[in-house]
């Protein structure tokens, strides 16, 4: 459907900048309800403990069991065991600085990177309070450097519950300041009535749908619903920058692309499952499962193909078992799952998605599939040591299914206060995937990947600095191969400025090969993804030049109103490393000039309730110098608009 995109815009800046004053009127009454005097904040900074903060607690005794600090990926998403209705909310003072409230369909297996836990109504000894805190710690689990999964963070949340001292719990996910990084806050209010015997609650239970999508939780076991949606509508002008056939050419995904013009089409998703967890006897031995289906539908021409498509089938598939052991210095975790399931390493620079989305699929850009087809994933856990091995098979598209598996290992260290390291090997034994020369064809089977990386927040004391780096090293054991990629971030947090605002800087190179030499160099970015503040490098040019012969330069400008509303500004340049783009589209496989384009894209997020989640984005992207000689003229911006809600139980 054609519509005018001076129109189009005009709508979307006036939408947003509604939103924004909306959420602002918001956020300063929000402010004046939770005023407090002086002494009283104070006091109130005294009650949160980091995970930073958390030894053992003093009264464990040695051996003693506890539930295992070692998580599986995504199982499900189901709430606390009472009814949402019943929870006041986390207070706002609770939450780090310019933190953001994340709806949990949108979190795919992310890593945790903080843990905080607060007291509402601490007692007037600090010592006290930081052993109960530490107590509470013991029960809830969840460390960070674990993969985020709202099952066991709610069956982390009953345990809590079921301490002598607290009256009541809850703990929900945030966004903090560094791109992909989740932070936990779990807020509790003690009590010095004796606790009432555990008690069984759920659907099932209590006949009351106010507990939906819970369906069983007692101190042993959760069972829940799963139930997430999304529906996207989508506009855009200068598809492809004017010229569909020649930037889509060979790509088997384009049967009938986009034209001239503007297009605006709608993507919708349903997934619906069940998944629960349980504990063996009283033994800290636990086994977890779920299964979901997938129902995803395109309707009206979208970018690759003109028709309308409907299309279903199982999503999740999986089981696992867990078990941990604690002692007065030492906390240990085991966790070993199979089926179809979620993976991924740091923000998703090499794994993101295991699943292809588009053709007979659909929803292409909504991305709604993620789990892999099958894994096998095997996880241990040593105080702050994590050691992964992984069997992956994605779940590709058949018309581009290249049969690649993957293996490896992934080790990780946080020292749970300011540091995190994390070092990966990677091997493809199978592949029917190819990388091209002028003169020869390689196989990608036998490509061999190390990866490591860094993360320092809040160095020398620098409240709000952070720093990140990583490096992939590439090499086939069937021929001669040296490709790289590397990159770098850094960011600051202006914590005391309204709206809390942050900038980073990244630099970005992956190699491109060079035909002058006997190495093929060319980087293999296998299913590199995530989000457009990760590794989708630009919402439109990313759909022509991906992650590989590449040289980025991101500027990141992002505002947090309030903890509900989250605004982002981004500009990204894109540059061949090589004028040689052999692999690339066809159309720029021989480059004339190394300026691919630059891109500008604003975002909006606006948590409507823990349950809704509205998203709203628009992107300019400019064609650099290659482009326009491809095209032998300059074609315009591509303009692309995107409004989503989403929907999570």
């Amino acid at each position: 459907m054609k519509t005018d995109p001076t129109r189009l815009w005009a709508t979307y800046c006036r939408g947003l900048l509604f939103a924004a004053s909306l959420a602002l009127l918001w956020g300063r009454s929000a402010q004046a309800e939770t005023a407090m005097p002086t002494t009283i904040d104070a006091l109130a900074r005294d009650r949160s403990l980091q995970a930073t903060d958390l030894a053992p607690r003093p009264d464990t005794a040695a051996g003693h069991p506890v539930a295992p600090s070692v998580l599986p990926p995504q199982l499900g998403q189901t709430p606390p065991a009472t009814p949402a209705a019943a929870s006041p909310g986390i207070p706002p003072e609770a939450v780090p600085p310019g933190a953001f409230l994340l709806n949990p369909a949108a979190l795919n297996g992310e890593r945790i990177s903080n843990v905080v836990i607060y007291l509402e109504n601490p007692t007037p000894d600090r010592d006290r309070n930081q052993q109960l805190q530490q107590q509470i710690a013991a029960a809830f689990v969840v460390q960070p450097g674990d993969s985020y999964n709202q099952l066991f963070l709610d069956q982390g949340v009953q345990r809590v519950r079921q301490l002598e001292t607290v009256e009541t719990a809850q703990a929900a996910p945030y966004e903090g300041q560094i791109p992909g990084e989740v932070v936990v806050v779990l807020s509790v209010r003690l009590t010095l009535k004796a606790p009432p015997p555990p008690q069984k609650t759920g659907l099932l239970v209590t006949g009351n749908w106010r507990e939906f999508p819970s369906l069983y939780t007692s101190d042993r076991a959760t069972v829940g619903v799963l139930l997430k949606s999304g529906l996207s509508s989508f506009s855009s002008n200068n598809t492809w920058f004017g010229n569909a056939a020649l930037f889509t050419a060979g790509n088997p995904l384009a049967r009938d692309p986009a034209g001239a013009g503007t297009y605006s089409w709608l993507d919708g998703y349903l997934e619906f499952g069940i998944a629960g967890i349980t504990q063996i006897d009283t033994l800290p031995l636990y086994v977890y499962g779920g299964i979901s289906n997938l129902v995803s539908t395109t309707l009206q021409p979208d970018l690759f193909e003109a028709d309308n498509r409907i299309f279903n089938g199982i999503e999740d598939l999986y089981a696992g078992l867990v078990y941990g052991y604690r002692t007065d210095s030492s906390r240990f975790g085991f966790n070993l799952s199979a089926g179809r399931q979620d993976y991924r390493i740091s923000n998703g620079l090499l794994f993101a998605n295991g699943a292809g989305n588009g053709s007979d699929r659909a929803t292409i850009l909504s991305n709604p599939r993620t789990a892999f087809q099958n894994t096998v994933i095997g996880r241990v856990r040593l105080n702050n040591v994590r050691l992964e091995g992984f069997y992956l098979n994605p779940d590709e598209l058949p018309i581009v299914d290249s049969e690649t598996e993957f293996v490896g290992a992934n080790l990780e260290y946080d020292d749970q206060r300011s540091l995190q390291l994390g070092l990966s090997y990677i091997h493809v034994p199978t592949s029917n995937t190819s990388y091209f020369t002028v003169a020869d064809v390689l196989p990608r089977a036998g490509l061999n990947v190390i990866y490591p990386r860094l993360r320092v927040t809040n160095p020398f004391g620098f409240n709000g600095l952070w720093f990140q780096a990583e490096y992939a090293h590439q090499w086939n054991d069937n021929f001669d191969m040296n490709a790289n990629a590397a990159w770098g971030q850094l960011g600051y947090t202006f914590q005391n400025l309204p709206w809390t605002p942050t900038l980073s800087y990244r630099y970005a190179y992956f190699s491109g090969d060079n035909p002058n030499t006997s190495a093929f160099e060319r980087f293999d970015p296998l299913l590199s993804g995530g989000t457009p503040d990760t590794w989708i490098q630009g919402a439109n040019l990313v759909k022509i030049y991906q992650n590989s012969n590449l040289i980025t330069h991101q500027i990141l400008l992002r505002l947090r109103p309030t903890q509900r509303f989250d605004l982002s500004l981004q500009y990204i340049h894109l540059a061949a490393a090589e004028l040689n783009n052999l692999g690339g589209a066809q159309a720029l496989s021989f480059l004339e000039s190394s300026e691919i384009g630059q891109e500008i894209t604003l975002t909006g997020r606006y948590n409507l309730s823990r349950n809704f989640l509205l998203y709203a984005s628009g992107s300019v992207a400019f064609p650099g110098a290659a482009i326009q000689r491809a095209v032998n003229d300059n074609p315009g911006p591509w303009y692309f608009l995107q409004l989503s809600l989403l929907v999570n139980f």
